[in-house]
């Protein structure tokens, strides 16, 4: 399986691979729906609110990853900035992928369609 770097550590993932990608995907929409009610949640303190969107990235990380994942990235510091600079760091890696999938089909896409010959039907 390829290796994904998110905050210097390497992640065991494929953004090619179909079931990973089912992961990463079903895990990115729970992250993006909990992170959206938390943030339009009223915290007492600013630092509840820093704890949960902390618990919020911890979550997707060990849904996309594995149970413990969070905890090696992370230890037990409730950073935001590095939960979120994580997050950023895994979103730039799929969005590169999607790039290089894009270009590998057009490639093989394009090279099949000027191999492939003409055929009409037409009659002179």
């Amino acid at each position: 399986m390829a290796k994904i770097v998110v905050l210097g550590k390497e992640l065991e993932g494929d953004f090619f691979d179909a079931d990973f990608m089912e992961r990463y995907e079903t895990a990115t929409r729970d992250m993006h729906n909990k992170a959206t009610d938390a943030r339009d949640r009223k915290y007492e303190k600013v630092a509840d609110a820093f704890r949960e969107q902390c618990t919020v990235a911890r979550e997707y990380f060990d849904a996309v990853f594995g149970e413990g994942t969070s905890y090696e990235l992370f230890g037990d510091k409730l950073n935001l900035r590095t939960h979120i600079e994580a997050i950023a760091e895994l979103t730039e890696c799929a969005a590169g992928s999607r790039k290089e999938i894009n270009d590998l089909t057009n490639k093989y896409t394009q090279r099949s369609k000027a191999f492939s010959p003409v055929v009409t039907s037409k009659k002179h």
